[in-house]
């Protein structure tokens, strides 16, 4: 995540990985506290485990997170922002950030 301070990148960076979720049978989620007795989450549930993922469900789930970093991008929010999931990647990035994702979402990555 790369934003024009630590704060606003640590913010995009909750909203976005929010967005990288699937409701899937192969994601083990529980009680934050019950992994951690100092996490100050709760008992929001959380992802404890991932199985294995069909490509359509990575790429459904990175998807929505590039499409809400490129939103957060377009309203000056964040520079860039570089998405993983599994073996995975997406990114949304500006011209400043040299490379083949200049200015759009693009998803890309090996598949296992």
């Amino acid at each position: 995540m790369l934003a024009r301070d630590a704060a606003a990148a640590d913010a995009a960076a909750t909203l976005i990985a929010n967005r990288v979720d699937l409701d899937h049978p192969a994601i083990e989620r529980r009680p934050a506290a019950s992994l951690r007795d100092d996490s100050d989450l709760g008992d929001i549930p959380v992802t404890a485990a991932v199985g294995p993922l069909e490509p359509a469900a990575i790429d459904a789930a990175l998807a929505s997170g590039a499409a809400e970093a490129e939103r957060m991008r377009r309203a000056g929010l964040i520079v860039a922002a570089a998405l993983f999931c599994v073996a995975a990647t997406a990114w949304s990035a500006t011209s400043c950030c040299r490379g083949p994702a200049q200015g759009a979402s693009r998803l890309a990555g090996p598949r296992s």
